[in-house]
């Protein structure tokens, strides 16, 4: 029996800093890392992606016990890197092997000038079979996330459908999952899979938006296609998808 692979990215904006410091560039990556281990795997190892498990014990960034003195090592490195040449990319992997693992990047910048805030974000690397048990592990973590990162955007994208990135090159996209830091009701997207609503103090303060139960195929189904382009423009029309710059 065939099985469909897709490939697809999930990115956490983080909160701007006037400063990235490393203790809170651990705790962001640490709760982002529980999450991922609770919601996507329970016995996660990270690595970096020029090492393995098996050749390089010792290489271990973060595991079931949290980080690692060699992880918590890089860290430090990082924001080292940050302060003294303005940006900073760290790649991880979950795998004891290189091929057809799961990857983790983090990526920093200085504050610009002095008045712009430090920048930072968080992203995933997926391939892996199409179901919806899939689409609900993905709704899971991304939920998770938000209910961690609630004033922050968070996206999930497939590789394989074409951006409205190139019609509306200044703002962020959405194609399967999207978490809006803003109430979003049903009735105004009713052709969405899903809306999860996040909670904060019983007010409701942001959305998990699921576009489907399925993975879009956009060379069968254009409907799907339609879909996701109406709700990305009803979303760019409320002013709920920003300036990439703004993020």
């Amino acid at each position: 029996m065939e099985i469909n692979m897709t490939q697809f990215d999930i990115k956490i904006h983080l909160p701007r800093k006037q400063q990235i410091v490393f203790t809170d560039l651990n705790q962001q990556l640490h709760d982002i890392l529980n999450i991922y281990q609770h919601c996507i795997d329970d016995n996660a190892h990270w690595y970096p992606t020029r090492s393995t498990a098996k050749g390089k014990p010792k290489a271990l960034i973060y595991g079931s016990e949290g980080f690692t003195e060699y992880g918590l090592k890089k860290l430090s490195r990082a924001c080292k890197q940050i302060d003294t040449r303005g940006s900073v990319l760290l790649c991880f992997a979950d795998s004891q092997k290189l091929s057809n693992c799961n990857l983790m990047f983090y990526s920093g910048y200085k504050a610009i000038g002095g008045f712009q805030a430090g920048k930072s974000s968080v992203g995933f690397s997926f391939d892996l079979p199409e179901s919806k048990q899939i689409i609900d592990k993905m709704a899971s973590f991304i939920t998770g996330l938000a209910q961690k990162f609630s004033h922050n955007f968070i996206t999930m994208n497939s590789r394989e459908i074409p951006s409205s990135i190139y019609i509306f090159p200044p703002r962020i996209n959405l194609s399967l999952m999207a978490y809006i830091p803003s109430p979003l009701q049903h009735k105004d997207y009713p052709e969405v899979y899903q809306l999860i609503p996040i909670i904060k103090e019983n007010k409701h303060i942001g959305t998990v938006i699921v576009l489907f139960d399925h993975f879009p195929n956009i060379q069968k189904n254009i409907n799907d296609i339609k879909t996701m382009n109406n709700v990305e423009l009803k979303l760019r029309e409320a002013d709920l998808l920003p300036m990439k710059n703004d993020l």
